[in-house]
C-alpha cells in the first residue's frame, strides 16, 4: 500500500515555515551565510547551513563544508580558516596571514579516500567590513598536501569570498 507522504511532508514543512516565519520574522530578513572559492581549479561553494563563524580574544574562525551522495558513492568536503585579527576598531580593509585546512572524502563502494591539505599560513585573508556580527572578506593562498596524500601537488586557492555572522 502506497501512502502520499511527499505531498504531506511538502505541506507539513510548508505549514512549519509559515508558522516559524510568522513567529519570528527577523528569520526572514537575515543576511545568508556565504562561503566560496575556486580550490584546485574546482568550484566549491560550502551550503549554507554548514558555514559558521567565530571571534574570540582576537581570532576569527570561518568553515563551511558541503556533500554529496548517490547510489554506492558520495564525496564531503571542508574549508575552515583561523586567523589572528582583532575586527572591533580595525581600518578596512584588514589583510592578515592565516591559518587552514581542506579536506576532501570520497566513498566509492567500500573504499574511503581522505585528503587533506593545511598550514599554520598561506592563506591571504582581507576583512573587507565587519559591522559588530557580520564580517565580509576575500581570501586566496593555499597550502601544502598532508601526511595522507603528500604525493599531491600544493592546493590552490583563488578567488574565495565570505559574509559570515560571528
Amino acid at each position: 500500500m502506497r501512502i502520499g507522504t511527499g505531498r504531506s511532508l511538502v505541506a507539513g514543512m510548508l505549514v512549519g515555515a509559515l508558522a516559524f516565519g510568522a513567529a519570528s520574522p527577523s528569520v526572514a530578513l537575515a543576511k545568508r551565510e556565504k562561503l566560496s572559492a575556486r580550490i584546485g581549479g574546482k568550484h566549491f561553494k560550502a551550503k549554507r547551513f554548514t558555514i559558521v563563524g567565530g571571534n574570540s580574544s582576537g581570532i576569527v574562525t570561518i568553515a563551511g563544508g558541503k556533500a554529496s551522495a548517490g547510489i554506492g558513492a558520495g564525496s564531503a568536503k571542508f574549508l575552515s580558516f583561523s586567523c589572528a585579527a582583532n575586527l572591533a576598531g580595525a581600518t578596512f580593509p584588514l589583510t592578515v596571514d592565516c591559518a587552514g585546512l581542506y579536506t576532501q572524502t570520497s566513498v566509492r563502494r567500500f573504499a574511503v579516500t581522505s585528503k587533506a591539505w593545511s598550514g599554520g599560513s598561506g592563506l591571504q585573508v582581507t576583512f573587507q567590513s565587519f559591522d559588530g556580527t557580520r564580517v565580509t572578506g576575500t581570501f586566496s593562498g593555499g597550502w601544502p598536501a598532508g601526511d595522507t596524500n603528500s604525493t599531491d601537488p600544493p592546493l590552490n586557492v583563488q578567488g574565495g569570498r565570505f559574509a559570515v555572522d560571528l
